[in-house]
C-alpha cells in the first residue's frame, strides 16, 4: 500500500557529522563559543560551510538543521532555496518565518552525490548589520528525517577532554 512505502522510505540517521571540532564553517559565520556563531557579512547568498571538510559518504541523503535567531523582525529567508555544491538537485528548506529573539529551526533534506570543496548557502534578505543572527545547534545526519539534536560525538570527545586538562591543570597547581 502508499502507507507501506511511506513508511518503508522513511531513514533516520542519528549521528550528527556536523562536529565543531572539524572547523567546517564559512568565514560568514564567526564561532561565539558554546556552540554559538555570529554572521560576519551582511550578503544575501549566505555561506554556511563545507561538505567536504565534514568527511561524509558519498552518494547518501543527509538531513542538515540548525536554529537561527535574529535580532531584527526585517531579517527573513529570501527564498526557500538550501543550495549544496555536490547535491543534485539543490532543495528547499522549510523556509520559517524568523522572529526577533526567538530560536526558529531550519532543515532540508539532500542527495550528496559529487564531493568537492564548494559551500552550503541559505538565502536571508534584511541583514542590517554584522552580528545581527546567531546560528546554533548544527546537525547534519544521514537519513530524510530530521532529529532532534545531538552534538557530534568529536565535540563530546573535545569536552571531556578540555575537563581533563582543567582538572589536572587545578590539580597541579593545588
Amino acid at each position: 500500500t502508499s502507507l507501506d512505502a511511506k513508511v518503508d522510505g522513511i531513514e533516520i540517521g542519528g549521528r550528527n557529522y556536523w562536529a565543531i571540532a572539524k572547523k567546517a564553517w564559512h568565514f560568514y559565520l564567526e564561532h561565539q563559543g558554546n556552540g554559538i556563531f555570529t554572521n560576519t557579512t551582511t550578503s544575501s547568498a549566505f555561506a554556511i560551510f563545507r561538505m567536504d571538510k565534514l568527511g561524509v559518504p558519498v552518494g547518501e541523503t543527509y538531513t542538515v538543521s540548525f536554529e537561527i535567531n535574529v535580532s531584527d523582525d526585517a531579517i527573513q529567508f529570501q527564498n526557500d532555496t538550501f543550495y549544496v555544491n555536490g547535491a543534485s538537485p539543490s532543495t528547499k528548506h522549510n523556509k520559517p518565518t524568523l522572529v526577533k529573539d526567538k530560536w526558529v529551526r531550519v532543515y532540508a533534506t539532500f542527495n550528496y552525490t559529487v564531493e568537492n570543496t564548494g559551500i552550503v548557502h541559505i538565502y536571508i534578505s534584511g541583514i542590517p548589520s554584522i552580528n545581527s543572527f546567531q546560528i546554533r545547534r548544527f546537525q547534519l545526519e544521514k537519513g530524510n528525517k530530521v532529529t532532534d539534536w545531538t552534538p557530534a560525538p568529536e565535540d563530546v570527545e573535545a569536552e571531556i577532554n578540555t575537563v581533563k586538562t582543567d582538572v589536572a591543570t587545578l590539580t597541579t597547581n593545588y
